[in-house]
């Protein structure tokens, strides 16, 4: 739609006459169920300027598998209705005073779940097959979804509870907001605590990082965060004193006090947590500055505030912090905030809430992962030392008087240490006094058991192949672990799942992305068949952005599947023998994906949906894929971070290259990379044959593209 002075701007606003129940949608383009009758609502301007008369109208249709049939195509609003399902493309022509312009209208008719269900009762699950526990994993503990309803929280690196109140959790987003929500796991909303977005710098480990509610939080409403913000000198850290409003209750954006400025002289490296100790002093833990090797020498320097743990004095938040007569530098020989020195990338760290010790995972270098417990004015040796070992490998180090630390764990268990908690609660009691962390990369989960003598031994419990951000602790000590992509999962008692398919007397819920959220001891498998024979079958694969299993979702699942008795409807069944957990909306029931060879369908619904199918398992918000791409089928365009972007690695011989050319697929990194049998390939998948039927339609799509919106 172009405006042009003296010319008809047509808006045309869509409403759907729901005769059975469907899907509807607004905008430039409408998702029906085949029953739907489609009622549009033209409104016409002339420069600018709304005209009711001396209008004629003219519906046609462009494109389609079959014939729409329109009440009147001479009318505004003629009642539009569609024999099969398919994509459809419409045009209005609006003429008056030998004037005319014109719009299109793109539907797509889908067909709502329906009919007889396949099975009318729940098979009982009486298999023997019984899958062995991981080898070093404690079958007495699992990960559930205490709250299987929540949206998933995209950049999700914080949950918090206000001390003394366990009703509330607080979820902190990487992104600049914290939201809030209840303690239920019936809850299926959200509400912004804050949003400081407009002054955060988010990107890669730059973003809001942690907060800490102040001791008195219940008198004086003060609430600090900590985040990474650009200003007049660069980057930097900041630590921020915001304040309740008692109107809303929400934390109020006006009103930030600033405590504390550390320029950051790279991007990375930035540590970021914060917490109040037993004491009641702020304790803030930064990295060395970033880069690789400590180029700055910040580790090793005393005298900065950079590759430390500071402890401050914050008082009752009315003014300037004091430094704490107590700080081992108070009187010299180091800046009189730092606590302890020598870190790299103390990213999460926390405090026994039973002994007050503070323990800290400290990301490092090339050979190791190490944790900590700090101790006052504590050399931790970074960058002398990584773990046990002198940095670099080949250097001749000197440890004396450096603190080495409680564990290490090589490049082969992780990649990037998450700090976690020691554990305080009564539903795994076995796990009493022992410290839990984990590792960002890897998913594993491990514990600290002391020795007696001091010394302490590693066990894992656990391998999630989540990207654990962070851990939390609720009121009452039970622990809980996060995943970027959003996820929140608890740690609780009781086997690993261990038998085939699904538990008896268990049911599935759907999370708000249309995923399928299976009970604890499900265990998933797919079926390759060749010329109707099954020749191989497989655990079906999993990453928690992607919602755990990878394709049991509404949109793969809304289809016929050949049962026994008849062919019906794989959601309708399900819910007919009562292994859903609740009743399909009419929005799940309309939820669809197109095969790559539904030719009914248009190009841009089959590419997109292959897009979801192949690529969206990582490349989303959280996920494991590169860059900041958006492949769901849910996110526009626009939104997906393709259009006109750069990529990141490799340019496939092109001089400009580009991810997606809006009518170039010779010049799409998109479709080269589908096109390529090397390391480059996208999917990557085991396979020695291009996929040359998705690749005609991903570059048909490309092709009928005009521009990024």
């Amino acid at each position: 739609m172009q405006t042009r002075p003296g010319q008809f701007i047509i808006v045309v606003i869509y409403s759907v006459m729901l005769l059975t129940g469907g899907c509807g949608g607004g905008g430039d383009d409408q998702v029906l169920n085949l029953t739907d009758t489609l009622l549009p609502s033209p409104r016409v301007l002339i420069d600018g300027l709304p005209v009711s008369d001396r209008l004629s109208y003219r519906w046609r249709q462009v494109a389609g598998p079959a014939a729409a049939t329109m009440t009147d195509s001479t009318v505004a609003s003629p009642e539009i209705t569609f024999p099969v399902t398919g994509s459809y493309e419409l045009m209005l022509e609006v003429s008056s005073q030998n004037q005319i312009d014109s719009d299109r209208l793109s539907v797509t008719v889908n067909r709502a779940a329906t009919g007889p269900p396949g099975l009318t009762a729940l098979p009982a699950n009486t298999s023997q097959c019984v899958a062995p526990a991981d080898a070093g994993t404690a079958s007495s503990i699992r990960l559930s979804m205490p709250f299987p309803r929540l949206p998933f929280l995209d950049t999700l690196v914080g949950l918090y509870q206000v001390p003394g109140d366990n009703s509330v959790w607080y979820g902190l987003r990487q992104t600049g907001q914290i939201v809030r929500f209840a303690n239920d796991p019936a809850v299926e909303n959200v509400e912004y605590y804050v949003d400081i977005s407009d002054r955060v710098d988010y990107g890669g480990e730059k973003g809001l990082l942690s907060m800490a509610f102040h001791p008195g939080f219940a008198g004086n409403g003060f609430v600090y965060l900590s985040y990474s913000a650009l200003s007049a000198g660069g980057l930097e850290s900041r630590i921020s004193r915001f304040t309740l409003d008692s109107a809303s209750l929400t934390l109020d954006p006006n009103s930030e006090l600033v405590i504390l400025r550390v320029n950051q002289p790279y991007s990375n490296h930035n540590g970021g947590q914060i917490a109040f100790g037993p004491d009641g002093m702020l304790y803030i833990g930064l990295g060395d500055g970033g880069s690789a090797g400590d180029p700055l020498g910040h580790g090793q320097n005393s005298m900065t505030l950079l590759g430390s743990m500071l402890r401050i004095d914050v008082g009752d938040g009315l003014g300037d912090y004091a430094i704490p007569p107590d700080n081992p530098y108070v009187s010299g020989g180091g800046a009189p905030e730092v606590f302890a020195y020598c870190l790299r990338n103390p990213w999460r760290w926390r405090f026994d809430r039973q002994t007050g010790d503070l323990w800290l995972g400290d990301v490092r270098q090339s050979a190791c992962e190490e944790v900590d417990i700090l101790g006052r004015g504590g050399n931790f040796g970074w960058n002398l030392m990584e773990g046990n070992h002198c940095y670099p490998a080949t250097a001749r180090c000197d440890s004396t008087g450096l603190i080495t630390p409680v564990a290490e764990y090589g490049h082969s268990a992780g990649i990037a240490v998450t700090g976690g908690y020691v554990y305080r609660g009564d539903d795994l009691s076995f796990l009493s006094g022992d410290y839990l962390y984990g590792d960002y990369g890897s998913g594993k989960i491990w514990r600290l058991v002391g020795g007696g003598a001091g010394g302490y031994t590693a066990d894992e419990l656990l391998d999630t192949n989540l990207n654990i951000s962070s851990f939390a602790q609720d009121q009452a000590g039970e622990l809980y672990v996060l995943h970027l992509g959003g996820s929140i999962h608890k740690m609780v008692s009781g086997p690993v799942g261990n038998r085939e398919a699904i538990p008896n007397g268990s049911t599935i819920s759907i999370d708000a992305e249309g995923r399928f959220v299976f009970p604890p001891g499900s265990v998933l498998g797919k079926h390759f068949r060749l010329h109707g024979a099954v020749v191989e079958t497989r655990l079906l694969c999993h990453t928690g952005v992607a919602g755990v299993s990878l394709g049991p979702e509404l949109g793969q699942l809304n289809r016929d599947h050949s049962y026994p008795a008849q062919s019906a409807n794989q959601l309708i069944t399900l819910e007919t023998i009562g292994l859903l957990a609740d009743p399909l909306t009419d929005r799940q029931r309309s939820t669809v994906f197109y095969a790559i060879d539904d030719m009914a369908y248009s190009a841009e619904r089959r590419a997109r949906s292959y897009l979801h199918v192949n690529c969206a398992t990582c490349h989303q918000p959280g996920g494991a894929g590169g860059g900041n791409l958006d492949l769901r089928m849910s996110a526009s365009l626009s939104a997906t971070g393709l259009c006109n972007q750069a990529p990141q690695a490799g340019n496939l011989g092109l001089i400009t290259p580009v991810l997606l050319k809006p009518g170039g697929p010779d010049i799409s990194i998109l479709v080269l990379r589908r096109e390529n049998l090397g390391e480059t390939r996208m999917p990557p998948l085991s396979s020695s044959e291009i996929d040359t039927q998705a690749v005609a339609v991903v570059r048909e799509w490309i092709s009928g593209i005009e521009n990024c919106h």
